[in-house]
């Protein structure tokens, strides 16, 4: 639970520092550590504070199997701060909480097939947790990972005051190259990997549906490769939500955009440009993201406009004011 002060600059300083280090050297988790280890978690938690009075949750899950590459190096060296800094400049979000969660697969024997951090507002915390994942690849011989654990984490171990206060949702972003596994929440995987007892196995699509009362849930492709072994599948438990990119760097900034998109302070593809210019993208970036969410952006409002926050949709598809949860 976040309490102090975000700093761009000190967070921009922690990554750099790293850059051109070996995966090995920049995440330091040789095992599972105790601070990520999920076993036992009751909640995880955003509050409201003095300093944080419209603290927004962001689970940010990454994969971190073999397949996944250098992904998660990028994200560490590169492109969190990037990400925190396009959301507060944007003014996407007052107080964004990113919680860190890695996920692999738990009936391949991972080690650590589930690790969840803490949601933090300061760029120190921040990076502890993602620098403390153990990144330990392999991955299981069948298509998936166990990304229905943290949705299993969102749904059920996540209290947020946003959500519980004011009916605000918060963010999930899970980074992946894998379909989800058919069969959905296993019992005996949960009371292995987190500790609670569950009287019977939970399927996909219902475990998505209760994270999503809490979050707005996202799956992010890396690259056009992998967008063939997984997007089907995703698609139908997420719809336009799946996002599918052109390059992993372009995750995070990705991420931010749907966010802006979500809360209504860009209001279309053209506000997107604009906002993405003025953070300094270059051009071939910034046709790259609108191509990635241009999908989503439409499905926020078929006649082609982002409503804005407190408006719905009449059923002639004119936005009128009214209550909506976001």
């Amino acid at each position: 639970m976040a309490k102090g002060h975000y700093d761009n600059e000190a967070h921009q300083a922690l990554t750099q520092a790293r850059v051109n280090l070996p995966t090995e050297q920049v995440f330091r988790g040789r095992s599972l550590n105790p601070r990520l280890n999920p076993y036992g978690l009751k909640f995880r938690e955003c509050r409201y504070s003095t300093k944080h009075p419209k603290a927004r949750p962001i689970m940010m899950v990454a994969d971190d199997s073999g397949s996944m590459g250098d992904i998660p190096h990028y994200w560490a060296t590169v492109d969190m701060p990037h990400f925190l800094e396009l959301v507060l400049k944007g003014g996407f979000l007052e107080s964004p909480q990113p919680m860190i969660v890695g996920v692999n697969d738990v009936g391949a024997g991972a080690q650590a097939p589930l690790q969840v951090g803490q949601f933090e507002g300061e760029a120190h915390l921040i990076d502890q947790d993602l620098t403390s994942l153990f990144i330990q690849g392999g991955g299981g011989s069948i298509p998936g990972e166990s990304y229905e654990l943290p949705f299993y984490v969102a749904a059920r171990h996540a209290s947020c005051d946003c959500y519980e206060k004011d009916g605000l949702k918060g963010y999930m972003f899970t980074f992946g190259d894998e379909p989800p596994f058919p069969w959905g929440v296993r019992a005996r995987e949960v009371e292995q990997v987190i500790g609670d007892k569950l009287d019977r196995d939970i399927p996909f699509p219902e475990i998505v549906a209760e994270a999503n009362q809490k979050f707005h849930c996202f799956f992010l492709i890396p690259d056009e490769y992998r967008r063939r072994n997984c997007e089907r599948e995703w698609r139908n438990l997420l719809g336009d939500n799946v996002i599918c990119l052109e390059t992993h760097e372009d995750a995070c900034t990705a991420c931010a955009v749907i966010i802006g998109l979500t809360e209504g302070v860009l209001t279309d593809l053209s506000a997107v440009s604009q906002s993405l210019e003025a953070m300094g993208c270059d051009e071939a970036k910034i046709n790259r993201i609108i191509r990635a969410v241009a999908p989503y952006a439409a499905s926020l409002d078929r006649g082609g406009k982002v409503r804005r926050a407190g408006e719905t949709r009449s059923p002639s598809g004119q936005g009128k004011s009214g209550n909506r949860r976001r």
